[in-house]
């Protein structure tokens, strides 16, 4: 928590009780926070998204070299709007599909282009379960659109060429 009193900043980082537990949470604790300084509200200054680079590590890994060329911007998945998530991208769980979860964050109804580095076979909205819905997306080459309502979450199975 946090609050603001005779011009004092405070931020609460751990709070527990000694009832019933006298124990409780008296191990050692990292927390990370920061301040972000913006004009504008907290939507022109993408505060969501720098909270979440700050909140999400980055996972590398090292290969030897590979055949092939790749753009130095290539990306699995990427969206064409600033208010939309990506939030999972990952293996579909009985098939070689790809799952595909994101949301909107910004409380804006939304139409989406969601683009992957190569074409789509087929792509299905599913639910979190994994379960296809009735019908095919519509697809124009590596592109999927759709329109998102405001803080909903979808997903989408994936096939790619």
């Amino acid at each position: 928590g946090h609050d603001i009193v005779d011009g004092n900043m405070r931020l609460t980082l751990l709070k527990s009780t000694c009832d019933p537990n006298p124990e409780a949470d008296k191990e050692e604790h990292f927390f990370t926070y920061s301040l972000y300084a913006h004009d504008g509200t907290f939507k022109e200054a993408k505060t969501t998204n720098n909270a979440y680079n700050l909140n999400t590590k980055l996972f590398t890994k090292v290969c030897n070299s590979q055949e092939g060329s790749l753009d130095n911007t290539l990306s699995i998945a990427k969206v064409d709007k600033d208010n939309i998530m990506i939030e999972v991208i990952k293996k579909a769980e009985d098939s070689d599909h790809l799952i595909v979860r994101l949301y909107e964050f910004n409380n804006k109804r939304t139409d989406v282009s969601l683009e992957f580095m190569k074409d789509i076979c087929e792509a299905y909205e599913c639910d979190l379960l994994e379960q296809n819905e009735d019908t095919l997306l519509n697809i124009e080459g590596n592109k999927i659109k759709f329109t998102i309502k405001p803080f909903e979450i979808k997903s989408f199975k994936v096939k790619l060429v």
